[in-house]
C-alpha cells in the first residue's frame, strides 16, 4: 500500500467520523426541538396537536407519568389526559432547562431529561368554599378577595423522555414527569 492510500484511507475514516457525529448533532437538536414543541403546545392548551403530531403512531406501548395524575399508556389515553388538561381559564408555563440528551448508537431510540421551572393556575370559581373533598382543598390553593378558589402555584419538575425514531422523525415514546417541588 502506498502513502498516498494510507492517507486517502485515513481521510476516509476521519469523513466518516465527522459525518456520525454530525448525525448525531441534527438528533440531538431535532429532539430539543421537539421537546419545545411539546411545551409550547402545552402552554397554548393544544394538547391534541401533542398527541397528534409529537408521540410515536407505531409504537403500542407510548405510554406518559404526569406527576400524580396518574399512567396513561397507549395514544387513547395518551388523546383524553391531554384533553382533560386543556381547560378554559388554566394557565401553565414550564420551561425546559438542562437538556442532557443521549442517542443510542443504533440512532433509532434517545434518552432525555431535563428540569423544568413553570407556573401553573386556574382562574375563576372553582370550587365551593371551603371545598368539599381532599382533591378540592389540594387544587384549590388560594382565595381572591371576595373568597372566590383558585390555584396559582410555582412547580418545579423533572422530565425523563424516550424518543423513538419513526420515519426518519424523532417521536415521543415515553413521557415521565416527576414533581420535584409544588407550592
Amino acid at each position: 500500500m502506498s502513502g498516498r492510500d494510507l492517507t486517502l484511507a485515513a481521510l476516509q475514516r476521519r469523513l466518516d467520523a465527522l459525518e456520525q457525529e454530525l448525525a448525531r448533532r441534527r438528533d440531538r437538536e431535532e429532539i430539543e426541538n421537539l421537546a419545545a414543541r411539546y411545551q409550547h403546545y402545552w402552554t397554548a392548551g393544544q394538547g391534541g396537536r401533542i398527541v397528534d403530531e409529537l408521540w410515536a403512531r407505531r409504537a403500542e406501548d407510548v405510554s406518559s407519568e404526569v406527576g400524580p395524575s396518574g399512567v396513561y399508556i397507549g395514544l387513547e389515553r395518551l388523546a383524553s389526559y391531554y384533553q382533560k388538561e386543556a381547560a378554559a381559564g388554566r394557565l401553565t408555563v414550564h420551561t425546559m432547562t438542562t437538556p442532557d440528551i443521549q442517542v443510542a448508537g443504533d440512532g433509532r431510540t434517545a434518552r432525555g431529561l431535563w428540569l423544568s421551572i413553570g407556573s401553573e393556575s386556574d382562574a375563576g370559581e372553582l370550587g365551593e368554599h371551603p371545598p368539599k373533598t381532599l382533591q378540592e382543598r389540594l387544587l384549590l390553593t388560594s382565595r381572591d378577595s371576595q373568597g372566590r378558589a383558585y390555584r396559582a402555584e410555582w412547580v418545579w419538575q423533572k422530565f425523563a423522555v424516550d424518543f423513538l425514531r419513526e420515519d426518519g422523525r424523532w417521536k415521543l415514546w415515553h413521557l415521565h414527569v416527576y414533581e420535584l417541588f409544588r407550592c
